[in-house]
């Protein structure tokens, strides 16, 4: 695969998972979830409709700049949130064995493991 392909497959990757995101988090369709996820990345809703659908041939700079920002940001937030979790359930006693530690402490190394892969 040419370089520029890696670069639109990427794009493509993050673009479906912030618009699925969003999608999940305000219980609405991607149709729906795709202005908003555009009025944040600062692109218009057809660049992301383009990318989902496999019409993009070429990836912008800024756009794919946008979107590796957006994901960082929802990877970090993620692990903040994972993180709060985790510390609540060790003050309510849980202990370092039981089972929803333990998925919780493989949820934030996974988002980890994808921050660090960027």
């Amino acid at each position: 695969m040419t370089p520029a392909g890696v670069y639109l497959d990427r794009a493509r990757g993050w673009s479906r998972k912030l618009e699925d995101g969003e999608a999940r988090r305000s219980s609405c369709t991607i149709d729906e979830a795709r202005p908003v996820v555009a009025r944040r990345l600062g692109v218009s809703p057809g660049a992301l409709e383009g990318l989902r659908k496999g019409r993009v041939k070429v990836i912008a700079a800024h756009v794919y700049d946008s979107l590796r920002a957006a994901v960082i940001r929802e990877l970090h937030a993620e692990i903040r949130g994972l993180e709060h979790e985790l510390s609540i359930l060790r003050a309510t006693g849980c202990r370092p064995d039981h089972p929803e530690i333990q998925e919780v402490v493989a949820l934030i190394e996974t988002a980890r493991t994808a921050l660090s892969g960027r």
